[in-house]
């Protein structure tokens, strides 16, 4: 195609595509890229190759391609070999149609390959330091014998990759499609890019407990002494062991990620009703709601006092414990079962430390960091909409929050109006229910007055209600200045770190005008 047959095609057929052709490749090579994704700047043409620079997004640096289309002639191709690039300061990939062989066992039928060949494409091979990349199938043409008559014959050709290329894709594989109806085939490349976004999180595995030598090594990197006091102290000895950890499972434990793999294959293979049986729940999923308190009567002294009276080791140990071992840990890696397992060698000093925060009101900002995941709600999700936020927290800010709703669970039920049938302790929507089925039943009477009832979906509040108007309703509710700034305190220092793939990506501070 030439001129504005090209132009009428992209026209027709590829909107929201770019593409590049000029007068020395027209009717030869056409490069077409998705606009969106794909930035590509033609650096050098001759009619039998184009040299790209190419950018796409989500990736930090370019990248050279070159696509060629080599002429049928020993003669014609000389120009091509002396021509083309030699070298790429960027990662560069040869996409190409050289109509030549590089070794003797590139053709399969037709005439034997002879060394008049293989002479000037191995020169140029030789001096460009580019490899063969891993490829499948085969590149089939088409050729006439001396009576006239067509038939086939097969010529194995190669996509060529520089080292840097192979450094940062090195799972790359050109894939051949053999089309029965051209003497041309298309050939893709598979990239799965090595590129690692963010940092790696630790984690803490459960099963490490198990280990014989697991509780030495824990309890001698715990009792070494540690800058800070309080909870600050607390998270640069978990910081500290940490690094312990990973020797430690690299030492005694092995790959985990070789065995996770292994594990999936040998699921895989499983028979369906074995699956069922491994995928059935262990417990009923609990929903989390958020209230709505309407403001009735307020706190008296005795109530307000009782929400400051010093946490014991026991409710401490108590809240601690009630942190299922299998929930998320948040950015230190640390869950609950942790803690658990050490707790007759540390409890003691979490639970100080825990009670500092409730004389003293402070938190290390690093307890704030929270990892947001998003969990896919269906199969392929497209939008925003198709993602369930999860945020991880870690388990001493788990430990304080759940101690502070503990108290506040106490006197919920006094300020909550009885009409409020959810979220209260001992309170069950069920009964509104049956309520509003009584109130209804005979509405449709013809008897009956004229009525309506209104339906309102009243979504959840926790992100979208204004915390100066939490801090205001809980002073006009005579909760004690320090119980409010504890809430306050945990409310309105937490940041969030974007998981994605295991990997922790940018931060921001939770923010609410």
């Amino acid at each position: 195609m030439r001129g504005s047959k090209v132009t009428e095609m992209m026209f027709n057929k590829f909107l929201n595509w770019d593409y590049y052709s000029s007068s020395i490749t027209e009717g030869r090579i056409l490069i077409i890229w998705r606009r969106v994704f794909v930035k590509v700047t033609v650096v050098e043409e001759t009619s039998q190759f184009g040299h790209c620079q190419v950018r796409m997004v989500g990736m930090n640096f370019p990248f050279s391609v070159t696509f060629v289309y080599g002429r049928n002639t020993l003669e014609e191709r000389k120009i091509l070999w002396k021509n083309l690039p030699k070298s790429s300061a960027d990662a560069w990939v040869m996409l190409l149609d050289f109509n030549a062989v590089f070794k003797t066992k590139d053709r399969d039928g037709g005439k034997p390959v002879s060394k008049a060949e293989l002479f000037d494409s191995s020169q140029w091979l030789a001096s460009s330091h580019l490899d063969v990349l891993k490829q499948t199938g085969s590149f089939f043409t088409w050729t006439n014998n001396q009576d006239g008559h067509a038939r086939i014959y097969s010529t194995i050709d190669h996509v060529f990759a520089n080292e840097k290329w192979l450094d940062i894709f090195p799972n790359t594989t050109a894939v051949f499609k053999w089309e029965t109806i051209s003497d041309h085939c298309s050939c893709t490349l598979s990239i799965q890019t090595m590129e690692l976004l963010g940092v790696k999180l630790f984690r803490f595995y459960n099963f490490w407990v198990d280990h014989k030598n697991f509780k030495d090594l824990a309890i001698d990197s715990w009792s070494k002494p540690s800058q800070g006091f309080g909870l600050k102290a607390i998270y640069l000895k978990t910081l500290r062991l940490k690094h312990q950890l990973k020797k430690f499972n690299r030492d005694h434990i092995g790959h985990i990620g070789i065995q996770f793999q292994k594990a999936g294959t040998d699921v895989s293979q499983l028979s369906d009703s074995e699956k069922s049986i491994m995928g059935r729940p262990s417990s009923a999923t609990k929903k989390i709601n958020v209230h709505c308190v309407e403001l009735g009567s307020k706190l008296n002294v005795d109530q307000q006092l009782s929400l400051l009276k010093p946490f014991s080791h026991q409710e401490i140990r108590a809240a601690l414990f009630s942190i299922p071992s299998i929930k998320s840990p948040g950015p230190d890696g640390f869950g609950s079962s942790f803690f658990k397992v050490m707790w007759q060698d540390i409890g003691d000093e979490i639970c100080r430390a825990i009670s500092q925060f409730f004389e003293t009101g402070r938190i290390p900002k690093e307890l704030f960091d929270t990892t947001l995941s998003l969990v896919p709600k269906c199969e392929n999700p497209s939008r925003t909409v198709d993602y369930r936020p999860i945020t991880c927290c870690s388990t001493l800010y788990k430990c304080v929050s759940k101690l502070i709703y503990y108290r506040l669970a106490k006197v919920l039920p006094i300020l909550v109006q009885s009409n409020q049938g959810a979220f209260v302790k001992g309170r069950s929507i069920a009964h509104n229910i049956m309520i509003f089925q009584d109130l209804i039943k005979n509405y449709g009477r013809s008897a009956t007055s004229p009525r309506c009832a209104i339906k309102i979906n009243i979504s959840k509040a926790y992100d979208t209600v204004d915390w100066w108007f939490i801090e205001d309703l809980l002073t006009a509710l005579c909760f004690p200045e320090r119980f409010i700034k504890w809430i306050m305190t945990c409310l309105k220092n937490t940041s969030y770190l974007l998981l994605m793939n295991g990997r922790v990506e940018g931060k921001f501070k939770g923010e609410k005008d």
